[in-house]
């Protein structure tokens, strides 16, 4: 019964067509801002696939996909992840938009790829200085640098009952 319903009422032909549209629309949000900020990358599609590709040309070969930049793919990850982005690990951006993905899953990606302010940024560290100062500075200038055993020793001087990692 479960596969009969997923069939004829959940992955029906329209919701198919549906889940590609919304995948065009992502990946047409992301190479405009590939686009508008002149990124050394592409997008790619494949039905509800879709990808960035950090070359500036199409990848038809394994040399091809060598010559990707895989600090800044890496960088792009990490940006993602900490934005609640959870894609799988690896050096483009892939997602796939099932039926079940509505408009705004689908386009979440795009507002968290198009939201990092720095995009000349040439290495990791010139990439990772465009996230938001209130994410990384918000403490810099008032808070008091401990060292870890400093740190367990206030945490334990407060009843808590756990380590902080390092």
């Amino acid at each position: 019964a479960a596969t009969k319903a997923t069939l004829t009422e959940a992955c029906t032909p329209e919701a198919h067509d549906a889940a590609n549209a919304r995948n065009d629309h992502l990946v047409d949000a992301c190479q405009a801002i590939i686009d508008r900020s002149g990124i050394p990358a592409h997008t790619v599609r494949f039905g509800a696939k879709g990808c960035v590709t950090w070359t500036t040309t199409q990848i038809r070969n394994y040399r091809d996909y060598k010559a990707s930049n895989f600090e800044l793919a890496f960088a792009q990850w990490i940006h993602g992840i900490n934005r609640g982005i959870l894609l799988p690990p690896g050096l483009d951006e892939q997602w796939l938009i099932s039926v079940m993905h509505d408009e705004a899953d689908a386009t979440r990606y795009a507002d968290v790829f198009g939201g990092n302010p720095d995009w000349n940024a040439t290495s990791v560290a010139e990439y990772q200085n465009g996230t938001p100062r209130w994410r990384t500075d918000l403490y810099s200038h008032s808070g008091t640098l401990m060292t870890h055993d400093e740190s367990i020793a206030l945490i334990k001087s407060m009843g808590a009952k756990f380590t902080p990692e390092l």
